[in-house]
């Protein structure tokens, strides 16, 4: 008995490793597939539906006059430096920082965490957030 148990055992473990190189054999020849690229955009962030939406009467539309069709998706703050990242509408990134002006009128003049301080020709400052907010500032 002792005998046959010797031998199921050793049968048994050689089946076992048998498994193992086979499975590690044909891990190595499987094909890696190439991820798709994710667009630069949201796609399901709305669209046309942000878009045209309206902002109060005594504000200006935001994707008219003050930004110029673009849109406020980061920022990134560091010791050194503080970024505005923003989106235009054909899903290209554009990157301005503090006291440079984003369109011909409006000036970027603070860049906080979820929202950035911009103003525009008359003199008018207006908070602008992530969602595509934008409200005037009473600082």
């Amino acid at each position: 008995m002792n005998m046959k148990n010797k031998i199921a055992f050793i049968l048994i473990m050689t089946m076992a490793l048998c498994q193992f190189q086979w499975t590690a054999a044909n891990a190595e020849t499987k094909k890696i597939e190439n991820e798709e690229e994710l667009p630069a955009i949201d796609p399901f962030s709305g669209g046309s539906g942000v878009s045209s939406q309206k902002n109060s009467d005594n504000q200006p539309n935001s994707n008219n006059g003050l930004m110029n069709d673009l849109r406020l998706v980061g920022t990134i703050l560091s010791i050194n430096k503080k970024i505005a990242i923003f989106s235009a509408r054909d899903g290209s990134a554009v990157n301005y920082r503090e006291n440079q002006f984003i369109t011909e009128s409006t000036m970027l003049l603070e860049i906080m965490h979820n929202l950035i301080i911009v103003q525009d020709g008359n003199n008018k400052k207006f908070e602008v957030y992530m969602n595509n907010n934008i409200k005037p500032s009473e600082g």
